[in-house]
């Protein structure tokens, strides 16, 4: 056991905070070098089962090195916490400058852009997937060159080239099809990330904006965007090769960064002498007032729902009539969001299983049947979306199921139904007699998530 942090380093401000703890600017007390410190909980890691996140971010981080990706120096830790002694990045974040600026101009955005492609060719190469790659979790260094942090959740991949997820750890605007069709994220999922961070330096604001999950969903399956008429003719023409539905399609596919490079938004651009380059400054820019008059949107009510815990509650968002989700309305509907899941935390057994943004949407006891056997679990589903089932004598998670465009759900009677998978089909019997409910909540997503017309699949 190593001593305090106290004990080494003369602690300053907080610069950063994940949902583990805070990040620490300190001063090392023998040499004077200014570092950072992410402070892992271990009361927190283990509240959320999340205990082998420190782990994976050291094993990782102490194998990567790359000028745009933060360095890691040491670990310790003392009764309460583990602790990542890295690089100090005290520029800011990314996302910070899109909010303060209105997005970046199209020098610094290049600039910002072609460090994050250098970035991506070198993850690539060390065959690591970051499940969190967006403005959230980028910083910059003083002098305004990008740093990667954050690969508590990044997995590494071999000769399959895919991890298995159900879901992106960062902001869901950026979750890849390949998520929502098959539960996969692959190295051209970095090509959708590139995509959507152009969007947002340009933009100004999160791609695909909703005001619930299955909304965003469906505008990320769609391609559905809105383009400020300020937004740079070269970066929207490599955008659209790279949100293209098809991985394998993606300019970039398969390895060829160089393909990206020779782009022509990136005309005259050194890949190989970035490091040394001088940034160029951030400028603010402003949108058109064409732009701030686009969109009607539905209101749309948030329902959540656990009948084991008696839970039943409902929100709605006011109409946002004439007029595009700005960023800060987007952060206003993320408070709501956060409002629910905090709710949900308190009264449900279940809410420590799921992911951090994910919603109840259906919920309650069934029998699963399998042969012979009959075991009671309770089954919820979840705005991800995805079916997960649980022994409720032990509160322990027994499985779940896979949510793609193949599922089915039939319906029997009022008590019986089953979900049908292409491996597997689960009966299921619902104790409170209303399996319609389960039929009409997957018709729902399916309905939104999948059942698309050819106009809706063709390329933007």
């Amino acid at each position: 056991m190593k001593n305090s942090l106290k004990d080494e380093y003369d602690i300053g401000h907080e610069i950063g905070r994940s949902i583990f703890g805070p990040v620490l600017r300190v001063t090392s007390k023998k040499t004077g070098k200014h570092f950072a410190v992410k402070v892992f909980s271990k009361k927190k890691l283990l509240s959320l089962s999340k205990q082998h996140y420190p782990n994976t971010e050291r094993e990782i981080l102490s194998k990567l090195h790359h000028e745009n990706i933060i360095q890691i120096f040491r670990t310790f830790q003392d009764v309460s916490n583990l602790y990542f002694v890295m690089e100090s990045a005290d520029g800011g974040k990314l996302s910070e400058y899109i909010v303060k600026y209105g997005g970046l101009g199209e020098e610094s955005g290049r600039f910002v852009l072609a460090e994050i492609v250098n970035t991506i060719e070198y993850l690539q190469s060390m065959n690591i997937l970051h499940r969190s790659f967006t403005s959230e979790n980028m910083l910059f260094t003083v002098d305004h060159h990008l740093k990667v942090v954050s690969f508590a959740s990044a997995q590494k991949y071999e000769k399959k080239r895919y991890v298995q997820t159900t879901a992106f750890d960062g902001v869901i605007n950026y979750t890849c099809p390949e998520i929502l069709k098959d539960q996969i994220m692959v190295p051209e999922s970095y090509l959708w990330f590139l995509g959507c961070l152009i969007y947002e330096i340009f933009a100004g604001e999160f791609p695909f904006q909703g005001l619930i999950p299955l909304e965003i969903y469906r505008k990320i399956l769609k391609k559905e965007l809105h383009f400020p008429s300020n937004f740079p003719e070269q970066a929207k023409d490599l955008l659209f090769k790279l949100l293209v539905l098809d991985p394998e399609q993606r300019i970039g596919a398969h390895g060829d960064m160089e393909s990206i490079k020779k782009h022509p938004f990136f005309q005259d651009i050194n890949f190989a002498r970035l490091p040394q380059k001088n940034p160029p400054k951030f400028r603010s820019v402003l949108p058109t007032l064409n732009d701030l008059f686009i969109h009607d949107y539905e209101k749309i009510s948030v329902n959540i729902n656990d009948e084991q815990q008696g839970i039943s509650q409902e929100n709605s968002h006011p109409e946002l009539s004439g007029r595009k989700v700005s960023r800060t309305e987007s952060q206003r509907i993320n408070a709501i969001r956060a409002k629910l899941l905090r709710e949900q935390k308190k009264k449900s057994p279940w809410a420590k299983f799921l992911n951090e943004n994910e919603l109840i949407v259906e919920s309650g006891p069934t029998i699963k049947k399998k042969n012979i056997s009959q075991k009671k679990r309770h089954l919820i589903l979840t705005d991800l979306p995805r079916f997960i089932y649980f022994d409720s004598s032990k509160n322990e998670k027994k499985g779940e199921i896979a949510f793609t465009s193949e599922l089915k759900i039939d319906l029997k009677d009022n008590k019986f139904f089953n979900i049908v998978t292409p491996k597997r089909t689960y009966y299921m019997e619902d104790l409170n007699e209303d399996a319609e409910r389960w039929v009409l909540k997957v018709n729902s997503f399916q309905k939104s998530l999948f059942k698309l017309t050819d106009g809706d699949l063709l390329d933007i």
